[in-house]
């Protein structure tokens, strides 16, 4: 998505009809001409101040869009669960590690406490885990429910135009 980048924009009709093509609901317009590949210039202009009125912004529902924008336009988000399931399980290995090294040198000095941390830190890294690939899942069905066509074909050459 470019950056500063309006939603407003003068198109081709190719390029038009090919963005009516898109049978999205949850649309982040500007990713959505950036998937369509088609080839775009930038037009610079300055911002004039407010003719009138006082603006309507509200961080919350901004930060809602921007939520929906990443949502909707990646599944990136569901690739860090696994990631994080990974981290929390070498985590929790780690510390039932320095636990049992701790106790053979040292002796237990609170019993209880940090073998229950380590296997709870376990427990929820493999849940992670778990998560993660029913993330992937969820991911799949996401690029599936878009209904995106596989590719757009820009121009045909040499064949019949009426069939």
């Amino acid at each position: 998505v470019p950056r500063n980048a309006s939603d407003f924009r003068l198109v081709s009709k190719q390029a038009y009809e090919a963005f009516n093509q898109l049978d999205e609901r949850n649309r982040m317009v500007r990713a959505m001409w950036g998937w369509l590949g088609f080839k775009s210039i930038g037009v610079e202009y300055e911002r004039l101040e407010r003719a009138g009125g006082n603006s309507k912004f509200r961080p919350f529902a901004t930060a809602g869009f921007a939520v929906r924008g990443i949502l909707g336009s990646s599944y990136t988000p569901l690739k860090l669960i696994p990631i994080l399931g990974a981290s929390l399980s070498l985590l929790s290995f780690a510390a039932l590690g320095g636990i049992v090294i701790r106790a053979l040198f040292f002796g237990v000095p609170f019993p209880g406490f940090g073998t229950i941390m380590s296997v709870t830190l376990l427990m929820f890294g493999f849940l992670f885990l778990l998560l993660g690939v029913v993330s992937e899942y969820i991911g799949m069905i996401f690029e599936e429910s878009r209904r995106r066509p596989g590719f757009l074909v820009r121009e045909v050459h040499g064949l019949d135009n009426e069939n």
